[in-house]
This record gives C-alpha cells, structure tokens and sequence, in this order.
C-alpha cells in the first residue's frame, strides 16, 4: 500500500465512529419527528396556538428567544431534519421581516458551515470513497463548474436544504466557496418564507391548517426562474465548451495538415 492510501485508510477508520454517530443522531430525530407528528404534537393548531406564546416570549426576552431559535435551526440543519422553511416562516411570524432575516441568514450561514465541516470531517476522506467510480465520475462533473452546481442545489425549488448542504463537501467542494455560494443561495427562502411568515402573523387561523405552497404561490414563478438561472448558464457553458473543444480539433487537424472529415486527402474529393 502506497503511503497517500494508507494515509487515506488511517483517515477513514478516524472519520468512521463520527459518520455512524451523524447517522445514528439523524435517523434519531427524524425518527422523533415522525412519532411527534403521529402523536399530534405537531399538530398544525398546536403550532399555530404556539406561535403566539413564541411571540410574547419573544418580546420580553428578545436576545434569550434569538439563541434558542438559532440553536434549534442549526441542530435542525446538523441532524438533516427538513423542517427549516418551517422555522424561517415562524421567524417572519415572530420577529416581522427585518429582523428575521437577519437572524435567519446568520443562523443559515453558522448551520451551513456546520454541516460542511461535519461531512468533510465524516465523509470527505474516506477511503472507500475514492474507489467509487460513480462518485469519482460524480467529483469530476461536480469539479467542472462547482459554483454552479451549488446554486442549482440551493436555488432549485425541489431540492431539499439538507441536500445542498451535504452534497456539495461530499463532491469535494471547499469551504470557501462552499460558504459564499451558500452566502448568496440562501437568500431567495430566508426573503420569501419570512415574508410569509411576517404576513401570516396578521392573519393566522389556528382553526385552519396553513397550506405553504398557497401562501408562496405569489413567489412560485420568482423562485422558479431564480433555480432555472444557473440551470440555464450550465447548458450554455457546456454548449460554448463543446463548441470551443469542436474549433480546436479542427484547427489542430489543420495544423497537422489533417483533412477534415469527409474530405479525401489526395484533393480528388
């Protein structure tokens, strides 16, 4: 074994016992979330007739109800449980729009960071990943355009916040420009959720279950077109590249005094 493998092997059996406590702590409360819900704890009318004793906490202890709420979405964001639109609409309702997007973006950025070093630390050097080919094939597009890959991952409205947090240190991506891609991407739902949430608080019926896709369905095409944008750049970008690669294979047969095809070399054609 070469010395970059066994330095990779000894780094996988470290990272091992932190990837099976992230795993065992997610399935955890994912596992609480569902049981939870089963038993009605989260139920809608429970949470709506909360969030108003949220708010009154709120405006006699601002500053001790900002560190509970930032500590609970960055352990959401930690344990990959998706409940984090949920959280930036309670923030909008609790905080009105300014303020919650202050805190919101803050605590996304500390959560996001988080779960870059966890996945890296856990994930990022193993060492039967750097034998898997369909990962290695997966690092290598990633590798080509990762800037915009990120904002597909955070401005694409089907894509969950977990995923955009874990699948990018997986692929590779440094923190760096991990955390300003995150920086940017996080902004569009930080914005529209707590603009729901600040509108809600005039309006909530705890008698009737808030439908999220209704009350965003003004934002639908904004978000939509945000997610399609880097999209769209990464077609044209791979449309120039294979353009490009085309005009210098034919100006390198050119060179090489190479006919181009179709064309018979003798100058009969």
């Amino acid at each position: 074994m070469t010395e970059q493998g066994g330095t990779a092997a000894r780094s996988a059996r470290r990272a091992r016992p932190l990837f099976w406590i992230w795993v065992t702590l997610v399935g955890a409360a994912l596992l609480a979330g569902w049981w939870a819900s089963a038993a009605h704890w989260l139920d809608w009318r429970v949470l709506a007739k909360s969030a108003y004793g949220l708010r009154a906490l709120a405006a006699d202890h601002l500053a001790l109800f900002i560190v509970l709420f930032s500590g609970v979405f960055i352990a959401a964001a930690i344990l990959l449980w998706p409940a984090q639109l949920w959280l930036i609409v309670l923030a909008g309702f609790v905080f009105g729009l300014p303020a919650a997007f202050v805190v919101v973006w803050t605590t996304a950025m500390v959560g996001a960071v988080a779960v870059h070093r966890l996945a890296t630390l856990s994930l990022g050097d193993a060492y039967g990943r750097r034998h898997s080919r369909v990962l290695q094939t997966l690092q290598l597009e990633f590798g080509r355009d990762p800037l915009l890959y990120m904002l597909v991952l955070r401005w694409l409205p089907i894509s969950p916040y977990a995923v955009a947090n874990v699948v990018p240190p997986l692929l590779g991506a440094p923190l760096a420009p991990f955390l300003a891609v995150a920086t940017i991407g996080v902004l569009p739902d930080v914005v529209v959720y707590s603009l729901v949430g600040a509108t809600l608080a005039t309006a909530l019926d705890p008698e009737t279950p808030l439908d999220l896709g209704a009350a965003t369905a003004a934002f639908l095409p904004m978000l939509i077109a945000i997610g399609a944008a880097p999209i769209c750049w990464l077609v044209a970008r791979r449309l120039l590249r294979r353009h490009g690669l085309a005009r210098a294979a034919a100006l390198e047969a050119a060179i090489n005094g190479n006919p181009p095809a179709g064309r018979f070399s003798d100058g009969t054609g």
